[in-house]
């Protein structure tokens, strides 16, 4: 796909602020919160992948991100392997159980698809706190697991670092590259059935389309990336805490994210991170010790506003302005050709 002039410029301009940022502002609160905007944009764009570009909704996506954390970890800790490589083992492991649970799931739709995944990522949560090990290895239960320092924190190879800046770099990478991946997906065959699925799966598979192998498809790779980013979480908070990996609250964030910014969009889960993260931060300083919850509320106020006056999210405020340019240019030529008649 050919990409304009104007839209490199941007991107060069805004790439070049991302490099620059921990350098300006030498702040680790700020920078940590860039962390997670960018953070969130990327678990937000990994279930784009699924619930965006082939509509199917999953609350249960933080699954995934807890396989890719306790694999890693599991490893690291037992095996001495570095989190670089672990977490590609624990992409691997979340992709392949997509894939085995969304062999029963997928046959389901709409709200009950929904329901399975809430329903699969309660079994999880519900094992993993009440049992000490999984399969011989002690993984603390409820307690979690903390993650050892290597040379007292000191260790790029193990993804471990000392200031909050070399961590800012990797989700930022990590985030270019799920755009970039999305942005294939979207212009590609794959992403035109994927495509097809979402706007009517049974016409899509009257017209040839296999549904249920690009279902399987699209959830190993939405799996995959989400488990990647399950074990940066990790990496970044030097502990796996099952009740937030496999919480409810985490999968339900990266599936509103999405919606909120404008799901089966590359911009959307990103534009709906910068929004939403900050504004989290704002509730918890302002009323988290008062009302607990509080930006959960404020996540349902803004739900219902995007769903009554902006159903394809805030994205589509972009978009709307390019047919009122477009109709100006318009009537501009229009005037100017009656002006030579």
């Amino acid at each position: 796909m050919k990409i304009k002039k104007s839209t490199r410029i941007i991107i060069l301009i805004v790439g070049l602020l991302l490099l620059a940022f921990p350098q300006i502002v030498q702040n680790d609160y700020y920078i940590q919160t860039a962390i997670m905007i960018a953070f969130f944009a990327y678990m937000a764009s990994c279930w784009n992948i699924l619930g965006g570009l082939a509509g199917q909704i999953s609350f249960g996506h933080s699954v995934y991100a807890g396989i890719g954390a306790y694999t890693s970890t599991l490893l690291f800790i037992y095996l001495g392997i570095s989190p670089w490589l672990g977490m590609l083992l624990g992409g691997l492991l979340a992709g392949v159980i997509a894939v085995l649970i969304g062999m029963p799931t997928f046959r389901l739709q709409g709200t009950y698809y929904t329901l399975s995944t809430i329903a699969f990522l309660t079994v999880v949560r519900i094992l993993v706190l009440s049992n000490p090990t999984i399969l011989g290895l002690e993984t603390r239960g409820a307690q979690g697991m903390i993650i050892p320092l290597v040379n007292g924190g000191d260790s790029p190879a193990n993804m471990q670092f000392l200031t909050k800046t070399p961590i800012y770099y990797v989700i930022i990478i990590m985030l270019v590259v799920v755009a970039a991946i999305t942005n294939y997906l979207k212009n590609s065959k794959t992403g035109y059935y994927f495509s097809a699925i979402k706007t009517n799966q049974d016409a899509a598979a009257a017209l040839g389309v296999n549904v249920s192998r690009y279902k399987l498809i699209c959830a190993f790779i939405s799996a995959f990336l989400t488990a990647l980013g399950g074990t940066f979480y990790a990496q970044l908070a030097m502990y796996v805490d099952p009740s937030t990996l496999l919480g409810n609250e985490m999968g339900q964030q990266f599936g509103i994210i999405a919606i909120v910014g404008g799901r089966g969009t590359i911009l959307g889960p990103i534009i709906g991170s910068l929004v939403l993260v900050p504004l989290q931060e704002i509730g918890r300083a302002l009323f988290g010790g008062t009302v607990q919850g509080f930006h959960l509320v404020l996540y349902g106020l803004i739900m219902m506003i995007i769903v009554l006056f902006l159903p394809d999210g805030l994205v589509s405020l972009f978009k709307k302005l390019k047919p009122k340019n477009i109709k100006k240019s318009t009537n501009v030529n229009q005037l100017g050709a009656n002006s030579e008649q």
